[in-house]
């Protein structure tokens, strides 16, 4: 115990140290556009040891990479995956008593209390905790305490990154909380019961480990930056405490404006009400300058929502069979869709890496074969992009999926050094494509019939970009294109998602991190759930709406995309150390500072310092107004009015289109386009009406008896 001592009291001065306290009591409004950096250091700490975290970062990757993965591959082939998750549950159980008192340092008492009854009753009668009786039968769910919570309650600050082997942690003060926790283990008087656990759990969390590391490109920064985040939404309990917004908030509930105890009014509350009444009556008008047999009207199912919001309902859009074999996925006998896929991969350039893609083969070598793209930085395993995957994989198509060109990982197997330039972008692709069919013919006999070309978002823009190329010359063969939620003005498109993120400077610091938290919360809440198709007549279900603010939502958003700006610069400076567009040196150890640097570009700022310079070698004396018209859909206008293969499915308030770029659709593409009158970006894709719609440009194949639709 004087051991432990020591280690608290070191913990409360290390922590006190290290800890930034920037702002001033009060609190003013910071009229401060948060940064990822700064929003990461005010979370948890500076990185002051960053060279070592991330060696210890490393360790951690190839220990799950080259011994749990293998060892995993065993173990999950002959335990299925409910009983790995039934030995976590005994483990759990055991270690209720630093919960527990975790829960009492921070004068939770009731906590405290439903830790206990929740031990005992799993331990009787769920047999030693194999069941959870006290969650299903009694409404007690498992509690997230520890002590480490308890050190942040008692006011010691996170102190600074640390990354140790096989801990889950990633400040000082929660580890020095993990040598609590696991003293009052009651595993720790188990025989060998701490290193079955953690072995068990580490084979349990394998899977979701692997996606989420192969889909980062600084895996340690980006680790870093959600566990920061988890951990502070968890710690502040936040995940408990979620704010009531948007749907929750009813007709007849009290105005967010307006404090009827206190007589007050809240000017900038007042104002907001305002302009979203403005926004729906401006979303009305545009639906009303649709031709009517142009229009699909979404089912009152859906529930919409201002445009912001309906937009992150996109990660609804999940697939329907990926969690259901009995096996953990690394298991030999795991048969959810993910596993069915055949990884392959193709050098695109000798001297450099080679770039992945999966295949879902169909059982006819020549059945037709759906191409998709995913959106700006998308990963080729994003599930959204699966999910589309799936639902033309269960109508009978081969499916091949692949990275954006804005991915770091098609960035450096390319060698497109800076993307944006859409023409170009769109060629680099269609090389890549061609080859990667020409590997897939001869490693997977893969020889379709006929090819689709799909893509949303960005990746829609390139499919447009492509047929353009296509029409002038065939190399690819593809039948038919199919763009979702393409956008038309890169430029506008840009500062949409640098307006979304500047926001973040309309809240105090005190409502930034209460209220991103919150958002935060639900999002990852959102994602953790599995999401049926929306049908029609299906009966109002909360869980299809998110109850965020439109402010909370746009920040989201535009954090998320200067997330993928900062890989791009990154992967950039990687492969061209002597571009001087960034100043700071990469570095494979310490990369915070130019983290700082890359962390001063808006999405403007990277076009007109990043590719307009790289625009003018070919365009001497070129303006970003010229780059931008080339970039968009009007200069492919003469294609997109021409070609009779292509058809778009868009939204009216798509967030990312201005008015004139409405009229230009309509105009140009008649009845090519279907318009949906509500869904922001991407946000309705996994309503049944909407995939009836995406179905029409994939149909049938021959003999294909085993798709429950036929349109």
């Amino acid at each position: 115990m004087k051991k432990l001592a020591v280690a608290l009291g070191c913990c409360i001065l290390l922590c006190s140290c290290a800890t930034r306290h920037p702002y001033p009591a009060a609190d003013p409004r910071s009229a401060q556009v948060w940064t990822p950096t700064e929003t990461v250091e005010e979370m948890a700490g500076n990185d002051p040891i960053e060279p070592f975290n991330r060696a210890m970062f490393t360790v951690n990757d190839v220990v799950m990479h080259y011994l749990i993965h293998p060892v995993s591959w065993i173990y999950g082939s002959i335990l299925p995956k409910e009983v790995i998750k039934r030995i976590d549950y005994v483990s759990d159980n055991l270690a209720f008593p630093g919960r527990m008192i975790s829960c009492f340092f921070q004068l939770k008492f009731l906590g405290g209390g439903i830790e206990f009854v929740r031990f005992i009753t799993n331990f009787t009668v769920g047999i030693v905790g194999l069941f959870d009786p006290a969650d299903y039968w009694l409404g007690l769910p498992p509690g997230n305490d520890n002590m480490g919570k308890a050190f942040a309650y008692w006011g010691i600050g996170p102190g600074f990154i640390l990354v140790l082997p096989l801990s889950p942690h990633i400040t000082f003060r929660d580890h020095v909380g993990m040598l609590f926790d696991k003293t009052l283990d009651f595993k720790l008087i188990i025989p060998y019961a701490g290193w079955v656990s953690l072995f068990n759990s580490a084979v349990n969390s394998y899977d979701g480990y692997n996606l989420a590391t192969e889909t980062m490109y600084d895996t340690y920064h980006l680790s870093k930056m959600g566990l920061v985040a988890l951990r502070y939404v968890n710690v502040r309990d936040y995940h408990r405490k979620l704010l009531p917004a948007g749907p929750l908030m009813t007709a007849f509930t009290q105005p967010a404006w307006y404090n009827r105890e206190k007589w007050e009014i809240d000017l900038r509350k007042l104002i907001d009400a305002m302009l979203d009444r403005l926004e729906r009556e401006d979303a009305l008008k545009a639906v009303a300058e649709i031709p009517p047999e142009r229009l699909v009207r979404i089912a009152p199912e859906y529930h919409p929502q201002a445009a912001e919001i309906d937009s992150m309902k996109f990660t609804m859009f999940q697939m329907q069979k990926n969690n259901v074999s009995w096996w953990v996925k690394s298991s030999l006998w795991n048969t959810d869709f993910t596993g069915k896929a055949a990884r392959r991969a193709v050098r695109l350039h000798p001297d450099r890496p080679k770039l992945s893609y999966h295949l879902w083969k169909a059982k006819d070598p020549q059945a037709p074969l759906a191409i998709l793209l995913p959106g700006v930085g998308g990963h080729h395993r994003a599930s959204q992009l699966r999910a589309l995957a799936e639902n033309l994989y269960e109508r009978g198509y081969a499916v091949l999926v692949t990275s954006s060109v804005y991915n770091p990982l098609f960035m450096e197997a390319s060698g497109n050094f800076l993307p944006g330039n859409t023409p170009q972008d769109a060629a680099v692709l269609r090389d890549a494509l061609k080859k990667i069919l020409a590997d897939a013919a001869v490693k997977d006999q893969l020889h379709p019939a006929e090819i689709t070309l799909a893509g949303y978002s960005m990746g829609a823009l390139h499919t447009l970009f492509i047929a353009d190329l296509e029409r002038r010359q065939q190399e690819l063969n593809i039948k038919r294109y199919l763009a979702l939620n393409p956008p038309v003005d890169l430029q506008y498109a840009l500062k949409t998602f640098d307006s979304w993120f500047g926001r973040s400077q309309e809240w105090t610091r005190e409502e930034f991190f209460r209220y991103g938290s919150d958002a935060l919360a639900k999002f990852f809440y959102c994602a953790s759930l599995n999401y049926p198709r929306l049908e029609k007549q299906t009966p109002f279900n909360p869980l299809y709406s998110m109850a965020v603010t439109r402010r909370q939502a746009a920040v989201l958003a535009g954090f998320s995309f200067r997330l993928t700006l900062r890989d791009m610069l990154l992967t950039a400076k990687r492969r061209n150390p002597e571009w001087n567009a960034l100043q700071t040196p990469f570095s494979w150890w310490s990369r915070d500072a130019l983290y700082r640097e890359i962390d001063s570009f808006s999405g403007m700022k990277y076009a007109e310092k990043c590719l307009l310079p790289e625009y003018r070698k070919k365009h001497p004396g070129a303006a970003l107004s010229d780059l931008n018209a080339e970039s968009g859909l009007r200069g492919i206008e003469k294609t997109l009015r021409e070609a009779s293969n292509i058809r778009v499915i868009h939204n009216v308030d798509d967030p990312l289109l201005s008015g004139p770029d409405r009229i230009f659709l309509t105009r140009t593409l008649g009845e090519k386009i279907v318009w949906f009158d509500c869904g922001g970006h991407l946000g309705n894709l996994f309503s049944r009406q909407h995939e009836e719609q995406v179905f029409r440009s994939f149909p049938l194949p021959a003999g294909t008896e085993n798709a429950k639709k036929i349109l």
